[in-house]
């Protein structure tokens, strides 16, 4: 199985759904990059839960194969970060304001 880095939200998302199942497995291959992980499925090394937003093109191509996972929809949690003594300007406020409002009314914050 490939999964990603320690802390992602696919891995913790994999393993939960595996322990979930009683299912158990060893020695995960490890990577942190995309591609990497679709073409070491694509070799036949293995299979790896991701996006399918990420293998759209390969899964359309039939160079992949996407197996639907009946679970609720996963959430990821994004941040707006910006250099500590960086000046904020106004527009640049205004959109923080304006994305901290959408995660509010969205129930993302």
């Amino acid at each position: 199985m490939m999964m990603h880095e320690a802390g992602s939200i696919f891995q913790d998302a994999t393993k939960t759904l595996m322990s979930d199942n009683g299912i158990s497995f060893s020695m995960p291959i490890i990577l942190s990059n995309n591609e990497a992980i679709k073409m070491a499925v694509e070799e036949r090394a293995g299979i790896a839960s991701m996006s399918k937003r990420v293998v759209a093109k390969e899964i359309q191509s039939e160079r992949l194969v996407g197996i639907p996972i009946s679970r609720p929809p996963l959430a990821r949690k994004f941040h707006l970060i910006h250099q500590k003594d960086k000046f904020i300007n106004r527009p640049i406020a205004v959109l923080t304001q304006m994305l901290g409002q959408w995660a509010a009314a969205a129930g993302r914050s």
